[in-house]
């Protein structure tokens, strides 16, 4: 499993539904899904997850599900939000 460190998540959105694969944008090979550990740094606290994704494996570009991102990126400010009401 790849893990990815970001600050900004881009996600495009793609048919996991369906697991289909697709020609990656950028070299042209066929995709493969598998999973990659997403991390990111708000606040100075880290937050990770496991993501499924379309992963190229020629180039390695990474294709995810934009609204799973989303809602990560959410579950991230709720708990950022639950910590600042415990410090008041």
């Amino acid at each position: 499993m790849m893990k990815r460190s970001c600050s900004l998540l881009v996600a495009t959105s793609i048919d996991f539904m369906k697991n289909r694969h697709f020609n990656c944008e950028f070299c042209d090979t066929m995709t493969e899904t598998g999973f990659v550990e997403i991390e990111v740094k708000r606040q100075g606290k880290d937050f990770t997850s496991k993501m499924k994704a379309e992963i190229c494996p020629n180039c390695k570009e990474e294709y995810f599900d934009g609204g799973k991102l989303v809602e990560f990126e959410s579950n991230v400010k709720k708990q950022l939000a639950g910590q600042k009401k415990q410090a008041a």
